[in-house]
């Protein structure tokens, strides 16, 4: 056997390289059909990177387009439009007298608040219905607005949907006249109107163009 290998050495020596040519050629093609399956696995990755990007902005809109649905929907309720009304109305009848909108909103507060278990009440009871009303149609509005400033400032709507908010006419309302109220009541409960005047800041940051 050693004695063919050494008079054929030549034909062995040959045999051998090309074998080895023939493993060179199938690693070098085997390497490129990994790179090109790496390839083709990255193009495949990028797409689903994309694909998913999509769906999670699709999946937001339709999320940002339900909350302001419901928000619209809240907004049209007969309640809101009468709370609106009433506070509107309350607003020209203490317009038309000698005290500022903020000291009758003082009055108001004082008299919503009063201790009526500790002496007599010297408050009628039609004006106690009526302030009563004022009061719920305060809180009606005052806690809607101030929702959709929460959500504003926390991102969840867009530019369009924010300018959308602007157009509505009841903020000059609410930063006039349940401003008002608000920060009465606020200072008659809590002794400081602090808190309610730093919200109806924020709220004319975003919402009070042209509010003076």
């Amino acid at each position: 056997m050693i004695a063919w290998l050494n008079a054929n050495s030549g034909a062995v020596t040959a045999l051998a390289t090309l074998g080895l040519v023939g493993l060179t050629a199938a690693y070098v093609i085997l390497t490129r059909r990994i790179a090109a399956a790496a390839r083709a696995s990255a193009d495949a990755s990028k797409e689903s990177v994309i694909a998913t990007g999509r769906a999670a902005g699709n999946q937001a809109a339709l999320a940002q387009a339900e909350l302001f649905r419901n928000l619209i929907t809240e907004y049209s309720q007969p309640g809101m439009s009468d709370a609106l009304a009433l506070l509107d109305q309350w607003s020209r009848n203490n317009a038309a007298q000698d005290d500022s909108l903020t000291e009758a909103a003082r009055k108001w507060a004082g008299r919503v608040n009063y201790d009526r278990a500790a002496e007599r009440d010297p408050v009628s009871a039609a004006e106690e219905i009526m302030d009563a009303d004022l009061n719920r149609a305060r809180r009606l509005t005052a806690h809607w607005h101030q929702k959709v400033v929460a959500l504003v400032e926390r991102g969840y709507f867009s530019h369009e949907l924010v300018d959308e908010f602007r157009h509505w006419g009841s903020w000059r309302l609410v930063l006039r006249v349940v401003r008002a109220l608000d920060i009465a009541h606020t200072e008659q409960v809590h002794n400081s109107a602090e808190r309610a005047i730093r919200a109806y800041e924020r709220m004319k940051r975003i919402f009070g163009t042209g509010v003076d």
